[in-house]
């Protein structure tokens, strides 16, 4: 497997997610909205 691959936190939905950081931070969801994987910059 890939070192580069990421986290993946299983969350019982979106808002479960911890906290990301700070700025534009976002956590990236799989398509069925309960995991949280790695922590992306959100353009708005």
């Amino acid at each position: 497997m890939s070192a580069s691959s990421p986290p993946f936190v299983r969350c019982a939905s979106y808002s479960s997610c911890p906290a990301c950081g700070e700025g534009s931070l976002a956590w990236d969801t799989s398509v069925d909205g309960s995991r949280c994987t790695a922590c992306r910059e959100v353009v708005n």
